[in-house]
């Protein structure tokens, strides 16, 4: 189950990267250690998606299990 958590954090990470990356970088620049917004986004061709779409039968788990993905999985 960890698993699976992990990658809807992974996914839902990605999507706000997506849809908003400033909004995005403002959030999380408490923790960045004098890192700009070009900085930052230049780090983000550093990451390795490993997720790039979920399994049929984790989506099935996870309808299963009455978990709404219908706005962070596409």
């Amino acid at each position: 189950m960890q698993c699976i958590q992990k990658k809807i954090f992974i996914i839902i990470i990605k999507k706000l990267l997506q849809n908003n990356p400033y909004e995005f970088y403002e959030t999380v620049k408490p923790y960045l250690i004098n890192t700009n917004y070009e900085e930052f986004l230049a780090s983000l061709n550093d990451i390795i998606w490993l997720n790039k779409e979920l399994p049929e039968d984790v989506l099935n788990k996870l309808y299963n299990s009455n978990f709404r993905t219908k706005d962070i999985i596409k």
